[in-house]
């Protein structure tokens, strides 16, 4: 890896921290718009060192389509996610997300079968 990747991987990590940020507030303000462009713009820099905290604020934020996204991505790149030192530390964070995601989808299927 050159100095010029790293220099890009963290710019897009910074990005994405940024693009999360701002769809945790426009949800808490009740910005719809803003929050789904925040949303668009998380789904483009997921990789596996943006993928947690994407994922956690798409689960805080009831942004699905977001958090399938990233669900099938951390399905898809376990392998890789876990070749590196902080994927395997962020493994318990992972799957408590994972766990989150998986348990509200759950239960708007109840929600929607009664």
């Amino acid at each position: 890896m050159t100095k010029s990747d790293k220099s890009i991987g963290d710019n897009r990590v910074l990005s994405a921290d940024l693009a999360v940020k701002s769809m945790i507030l426009a949800d808490q303000y009740g910005v719809m718009s803003a929050k789904k462009a925040a949303a668009g713009q998380c789904l483009a820099l997921i990789d596996p060192s943006t993928l947690l905290p994407i994922f956690h604020a798409a689960v805080k934020c009831k942004e699905n389509e977001l958090g399938s996204v990233c669900y099938s991505y951390a399905i898809e790149n376990v392998m890789s996610i876990m070749r590196t030192k902080a994927g395997r530390a962020s493994l318990p964070n992972l799957i408590a997300t994972l766990d989150a995601f998986l348990s509200s989808k759950l239960m708007e299927s109840e929600k929607a079968m009664a």
